[in-house]
């Protein structure tokens, strides 16, 4: 039995919700905030066969779609050495990064029971 965790934008929560509960499976869905880019996220949690893991996965995949590279700046402070505050810029580094997608995490469940 496999506990899947998948961490997905905000806005694809729901139609992964409905995706996955269309093909027999429930989820429970928990507010997430990033830790990057401080965006808000949820955290999906359903549980399944060994076996049903690809197709859940397919699943989430086929909803969150590929993602998407953004440009951004990020702040940065020089550090400080002894007791001398440190300069802050102004500025920050410019960075591309991915947005979007999902991220599916699935451990062993050692106890699985709906009541």
């Amino acid at each position: 039995m496999k506990l899947i965790y998948a961490i997905v934008e905000r806005d694809n929560a729901e139609r992964v919700t409905d995706a996955l509960n269309s093909k027999g499976y429930q989820a429970t869905m928990i507010s997430s905030t990033g830790g990057f880019l401080k965006k808000g996220n949820s955290t999906l949690m359903t549980c399944t066969e060994d076996e049903k893991l690809p197709e859940v996965v397919k699943i989430i995949k086929a909803v969150c779609g590929e993602r998407i590279s953004v440009d951004v700046d990020v702040p940065y402070n020089a550090m400080s050495h002894g007791m001398q505050p440190a300069p802050v810029w102004g500025g920050g580094i410019r960075q591309t990064i991915q947005v979007g997608g999902a991220v599916i995490i699935a451990v062993e469940a050692c106890f699985y029971e709906k009541i």
